[in-house]
């Protein structure tokens, strides 16, 4: 495979290749070109580097890298991004191309790490340069055909807690409405929303909490609130107790996956598991619609609450070419 290094700039050439790419794997809405140009937007400042691999005139793989230090490169990575924005045609790692983009990346390159890469669908070539390590297990849910025969299957304890909590809001006259939003304006507001929720908990002092007027706010805005396309189609959920707004889940959707970016509660009502609830809430839609959604993806770290709606766990692994040479100078550090 031969590399061609390119600005982040140049994004805007290779979108079809980077969803052709993204086809070979699962077609995620977390790696649809509409997503990475919102991230380039609002995260990339230009000095990371486009990366484009092509074999006999067709381009094989398309990713961001960004020099961390001398020697190192790793994949870009803003906190908004579940997965590494780097795509290898039906997620193949093969040494030897690997190899190529070292030989090609500027100044003496030790290791690559390509970080998140979702272990789902992987071919990684049997190499004593390639190493991996975990990041963290996440979880898929697939819509049931039977809402209440899932249900069903869930743990005792599990349903026993939705159906106490459930009994617990009608026996307090608390009235809950869910709602699930699709048309822009109407995310916004949700959007505003979750921030607001977020503003009062500990995101907040450490400056992480979605806002107007910072670059996390920005950037969910431009993705979720403009108008749907074919390409991915953002929603959100809100479950309200007694017109208050109790949880948000902030979703996008590509054909028939959702992914589920970002969910929050509000303290206040917390002993309702509202998060919890507005799940079931959203299993239960999905199961007795017909817009055909097969999955629901979290994509973040698997929870206890991930665990009692699925037993579908893999894992997120690092992965790493490591030269000889470079082998030997992390050695070095360990030992001093």
């Amino acid at each position: 495979m031969e590399w061609h290094l390119k600005p982040v700039t140049a994004f805007s050439q290779y979108e079809d290749d980077w969803n052709r790419l993204n086809a070979t794997h699962h077609d995620q809405a977390i790696l649809h070109s509409s997503f990475v140009k919102a991230l380039i937007e609002h995260f990339m400042d230009g000095s990371e580097t486009l990366c484009v691999g092509t074999q006999n005139g067709r381009i094989k793989a398309l990713g961001f890298l960004q020099r961390r230090r001398l020697g190192q490169w790793q994949t870009v990575m803003p906190s908004q991004a579940p997965l590494g924005l780097f795509l290898f045609e039906n997620h193949r790692f093969c040494h030897a191309d690997v190899k190529a983009l070292a030989k090609a990346l500027p100044g003496l390159v030790l290791m690559i790490d390509f970080l998140q890469v979702d272990t789902d669908g992987l071919t990684l070539e049997t190499d004593p340069h390639f190493e991996t390590q975990p990041y963290i297990e996440t979880g898929r849910l697939a819509i049931p055909g039977d809402y209440e025969a899932y249900f069903a299957s869930l743990s005792k304890n599990t349903r026993q807690n939705s159906k106490r909590i459930g009994n617990r809001l009608e026996k307090e006259g608390k009235e809950v409405a869910i709602s699930r939003l699709t048309d822009p304006e109407a995310i916004r507001e949700a959007l505003w929303e979750y921030g607001d929720i977020e503003s009062r908990s500990w995101k907040a002092e450490h400056g992480t909490a979605i806002s107007k007027t910072n670059a996390q706010g920005r950037f969910y805005e431009s993705l979720l609130c403009s108008r749907p396309s074919h390409d991915i189609s953002p929603e959100a959920w809100l479950y309200r107790i007694n017109n208050e707004t109790a949880a948000v889940d902030l979703c996008v959707r590509r054909k028939n996956t959702l992914v589920i970016l970002k969910t929050t509660y509000t303290d206040d009502f917390k002993q309702y598991s509202p998060a919890m609830q507005l799940k079931f809430e959203m299993i239960k839609h999905y199961a007795s619609s017909d817009d055909n959604l097969a999955s629901i993806e979290f994509f973040g770290k698997a929870m206890d609450w991930h665990r009692k709606l699925t037993e579908n766990i893999r894992e997120i692994r690092h992965i790493t070419l490591m030269s000889v040479f470079g082998r030997y100078v992390l050695k070095l550090k360990t030992m001093f």
